[in-house]
C-alpha cells in the first residue's frame, strides 16, 4: 500500500528510454569519476579528523548530490536533431508518431483489429524505449476499433497525453463517448477539429484540410479527419480510412497540392487510392498500414499498381515492420526495420 500511495506522487516514476551507447558510456565513466572522486574526499576528511558543523553538512550533501543529478540528466536529456515520422507495426490497423526537433510528440490514432493488447505490448513499449513522457497532442481520425484500441488502453492505464483531438460525428457514437469519458479520466483536453482547425508548433504545424461540416456523411471512414503535416518545404498528408468519394470531394477543393509523404488510405484499398488523386498528390513516399494475410486483402492489387505509377516509393508495416520516415539536408530518408525476401 506504501509502494502504491508513493508511486502516485509526481514524478515519481520517470521513463528514460533505452539510452545510445554513447550515454552508457559516459554514464559509467562519469560513474567511476564520482566514485574515485568521492574515495578522495573520504581520505581528506580522516586525515583532518575535525567536527563537522551545520554549514559543512550542508556543503556535503550538495556535493555529494551534485554527481547524482549529472548522471541522472546524462540519461534523461535528449536533443531532437530532427523530425522523425514513425510508422508503427501494429497489425491490422494504424499508430503513427510524429516526434519534431523541437521535441514535440504527436500521434495519429493507435489501434488494431487483429493484435489483442496493441497498445501494451506494441505501442506503449514503444513509447518508453524512446523515453517520451507523454504524447502533447493524439489525433483519431475516426473511432474505429483498429484506429483506437491501443490508445483506449493507454487512457486506461493513466499514460499522459496532453490534447485528444477528434474529428466532429453527426451522431456520438459509442466508441467516442468512451474515449471521451477516459480522456476526461486522464485530465486530457478534448478538442473537435474539422477543415481548417491548426496546431502550430513552432516551425511545424498540423492541419486538419477535410471534412468541413459541409462534407459529413453516415459512414465514419467517410468522416475520416485528413491532417497535413508541414515543417519547412517537407509535407505529409495522413488520410485515415477515407475512400473515393472524399477525394473527389478533396481534388474539387484543392485541399493540398503536392506532397512528400503519403499514408495510404484505408490500408491501401482498392476503394480508395484513385488514379486521379494520386496524381494530384504525387507524393515521394508513400506508407501502407496494414497485417498480414488479413482477411480486408489490404493493401489491394490496383490500388499498389495505382501508387507505383506515380513513381512514389511504396512501404508496407506488413514486410518491413515499423518504418520511419525522416526529412535532413539529404532529402526524405526511410529505414525499415523487417525485411522480407
Amino acid at each position: 500500500a506504501c509502494c502504491e500511495m508513493v508511486s502516485r506522487l509526481p514524478y515519481a516514476g520517470r521513463i528514460t528510454g533505452r539510452p545510445e551507447l554513447w550515454r552508457i558510456v559516459v554514464f559509467y565513466l562519469l560513474l567511476l569519476a564520482c566514485v574515485l572522486w568521492k574515495h578522495k574526499l573520504r581520505c581528506r576528511k580522516r586525515k583532518k579528523q575535525k567536527n563537522v558543523g551545520y554549514k559543512e553538512q550542508i556543503k556535503t550533501v550538495i556535493v555529494n548530490g551534485m554527481p547524482v543529478l549529472i548522471l541522472y540528466l546524462v540519461l534523461i536529456i535528449r536533443i531532437n536533431a530532427e523530425t522523425r515520422i514513425d510508422f508503427l507495426d501494429v497489425g491490422q490497423g494504424d499508430g503513427i508518431c510524429i516526434r519534431t526537433g523541437t521535441g514535440v510528440t504527436l500521434f495519429i490514432d493507435g489501434g488494431s483489429s487483429n493484435v489483442s493488447e496493441v497498445g501494451r505490448y506494441r505501442i506503449l513499449p514503444y513509447l518508453k524505449y524512446h523515453g517520451i513522457q507523454n504524447v502533447d497532442a493524439w489525433f483519431v481520425s475516426h473511432a474505429d476499433k483498429d484506429h483506437i484500441s491501443g490508445l483506449t488502453e493507454l487512457l486506461e492505464e493513466g499514460y499522459p497525453v496532453s490534447k485528444l483531438i477528434l474529428g466532429a460525428t453527426p451522431e456520438q457514437d459509442e466508441q467516442v463517448s468512451q474515449l471521451c469519458l477516459l480522456a476526461e479520466q486522464n485530465k486530457t483536453q478534448v478538442l473537435i477539429w474539422k477543415k481548417g482547425s491548426r496546431l502550430q508548433m513552432g516551425k511545424s504545424s498540423m492541419t486538419c484540410v477535410f471534412p468541413a461540416e459541409r462534407d459529413m456523411v453516415e459512414d465514419s471512414n467517410g468522416n475520416s479527419l485528413v491532417l497535413l503535416y508541414e515543417e519547412g518545404s517537407f509535407r505529409a498528408l495522413f488520410t485515415g480510412d477515407t475512400t473515393k468519394e472524399q477525394e473527389q470531394k478533396m481534388l474539387a477543393q484543392q485541399v493540398t497540392g503536392q506532397i512528400d509523404l503519403y499514408k495510404t488510405a484505408h490500408h491501401g484499398s482498392n476503394y480508395s487510392n484513385s488514379k486521379e488523386w494520386l496524381s494530384y498528390l504525387s507524393p515521394q513516399v508513400s506508407v501502407v498500414s496494414c497485417g498480414q494475410k488479413n482477411r480486408y486483402g489490404h493493401p489491394g492489387k490496383e490500388a499498389v499498381e495505382r501508387i507505383k505509377e506515380t513513381g512514389s516509393r511504396l512501404y508496407y508495416t506488413m514486410k518491413s515492420g515499423q518504418i520511419t520516415v525522416g526529412n535532413d539536408k539529404r532529402g526524405i530518408w526511410v529505414k525499415e526495420y523487417v525485411r522480407f525476401p
